[in-house]
Order: structure tokens, then C-alpha cells, then sequence
């Protein structure tokens, strides 16, 4: 990181690759040592360090050593599950990766607000990846997406968000109405055919003694003749 002092306020030093940096030929007195900028990826330590020391004439011996702890910059991931409807779905199940290494960070579901988020995350990009999709959907056409956190010294973004959409699973069923005693199809009659969501049609069989049903949502369905 960078450093100033209250005495030459117009000096910086910046810490070498192998953390650390020197101050030399500095008069006797008393010194504050604050850090302006941390290294990439880390949170700044905002806590002055005040070291007081003097010189002696002829005395080299003089050494004052200042440690400061740096702690990496934490982020926030959430993941957003929504049908082509708008609608927030649940228990879509993702998994997050480190894309530098290739490590698995874990697994994340989405609850009933379709939300699904995972903490303590440190500067790098991740990619997420739809590996379970919500009951009675299809996985997104785009399963796969990245997201950059702490891009650089200038990022302080904590939280990102990333949105997945799904298609509903779409079915397609057919009723066929038969003669109880011969076998045969029959093809008088009027029935009701209710389904998920609301779903709701009136039909009658066809030439065959079929009711064809095309498009349907996946999930429990009831078929019930009216009586004229």
C-alpha cells in the first residue's frame, strides 16, 4: 500500500513487492504513519500508526519496525430465478466457481423470493452455472454466466446481482373417450379439463374419440364429464 507521514506530508511510500518499505534518514521526533491506499483485492487499515522514536549523534542502531494488516475485500453473489413470466421461482440450484483455479466455491439454491446468495467472497471472477432447474422448468438458455468482483482499486462494489430465466415445461396430453362395454370411441360428450395455475378448457373428442390437449403446464391435472 501506499503510506504518508504527518511530518513530510507531501512524501509517499509505497510497500515493495515483498511487503515491506523503508524510511531513512529521518530526524528525531515523533511520527504518524497512515496507509492511503491498500494493495488491489484488500480493505484499507484506517487506524493511524503513531511511532516515537530519537537519534542519538552517531548511533545507527536506531530501528522502529510498524506492522499493518491488510484484510481482503469480501463480496456478496446473488443469483435471481425468475419464469419468462416474471414470476420468482424456487429451488433452482447453482454452482459457483472460481474461474482462476477452477475451485468450487459450492452450491446455492433459490428460496420462495427466487433468490439464492452466497457470502465472503474475494476479488476474482466466478462463474455461476444453472446445474437443477426449478420443478416443471427447463434449464436457461443461458446457464452460464460470469461475474467479476473487486475489478480493481477503484471497485468498491460489494454486492452483484446476476438474473436467470426459465421456460416452463410444456406437455402435450390427449383423453380418449370408449364405449365401456365394446372398447369402442366415442365421440358425443363435453368435459372440462383443469390444470396448474389456473388452467381451465372445455372440450369434446374429435372424429377418433380424442381430446387433444397441446401446450399444458407439467404437474396434476383433472378431466371431469358434464352432464347435460
Amino acid at each position: 500500500g501506499d503510506w504518508s507521514s504527518d511530518v513530510c506530508s507531501s512524501d509517499l511510500v509505497t510497500t515493495y513487492p515483498n511487503g515491506s518499505v523503508y524510511i531513512e534518514k529521518l530526524q528525531a521526533g515523533r511520527y504518524t504513519i497512515k496507509e492511503i491506499e491498500a494493495p488491489q483485492g484488500y480493505d484499507i487499515d484506517r487506524t493511524p500508526k503513531e511511532v516515537s522514536f530519537y537519534v542519538n549523534p552517531g548511533d545507527t542502531t536506531n530501528f522502529k519496525k510498524v506492522t499493518v494488516t491488510n484484510h481482503k475485500k469480501t463480496g456478496e453473489l446473488e443469483v435471481i430465478k425468475k419464469g419468462a413470466d416474471g414470476k420468482f421461482l424456487q429451488g433452482a440450484e447453482f454452482t459457483v466457481t472460481r474461474k482462476s483455479d477452477g475451485h468450487v466455491m459450492g452450491k446455492i439454491t433459490t428460496g420462495s423470493d427466487g433468490k439464492a446468495v452466497m457470502n465472503n467472497l474475494t476479488k476474482g471472477t466466478y462463474k455461476v452455472v444453472e446445474t437443477k432447474a426449478p420443478t416443471g422448468y427447463l434449464l436457461s438458455n443461458d446457464s452460464e454466466k460470469e461475474v467479476t468482483l473487486f475489478a480493481d482499486s477503484n471497485d468498491t462494489t460489494s454486492k452483484h446481482s446476476l438474473t436467470f430465466v426459465n421456460n416452463q415445461v410444456k406437455a402435450t396430453a390427449k383423453i380418449l373417450k370408449v364405449d365401456g362395454d365394446t372398447g369402442k370411441p366415442l365421440t358425443e360428450g363435453e368435459f372440462k379439463i383443469t390444470g396448474p395455475n389456473g388452467y381451465q378448457v372445455t372440450k369434446s373428442p374429435n372424429s377418433l374419440g380424442f381430446i387433444e390437449l397441446k401446450q399444458i403446464e407439467i404437474g396434476r391435472a383433472s378431466c371431469r364429464e358434464r352432464v347435460s
